[in-house]
């Protein structure tokens, strides 16, 4: 998946939250729409396996919205 191509391996994870949410944004006529969708808190553990790879991943961002400010990733450097 993107992950493994962007460097990165999955080891773990769960969902801490989902609620829907609603978003705006202009359409193509310029009027502001409110559309809802789902909003998700996922946490676990990723561990990079090509860090080159993974900083060109999260310089173009992660996912098929990402244009639009989802697939958020709020990384923490864990010790072992």
């Amino acid at each position: 998946g993107e992950l493994a191509r962007g460097g990165a391996r999955l080891e773990s994870a769960q969902m801490t939250a989902f609620q829907r949410s609603l978003a705006t944004r202009r359409g193509r006529d310029r009027n502001l729409r409110a559309t809802e969708g789902p909003d998700a808190t996922m946490r676990g553990v990723l561990s990079v396996t090509d860090g080159d790879a993974f900083a060109r991943l999260l310089a173009r961002g992660v996912g098929r919205h990402r244009a639009f400010g989802y697939g958020m990733l709020l990384l923490r450097p864990v010790s072992r």
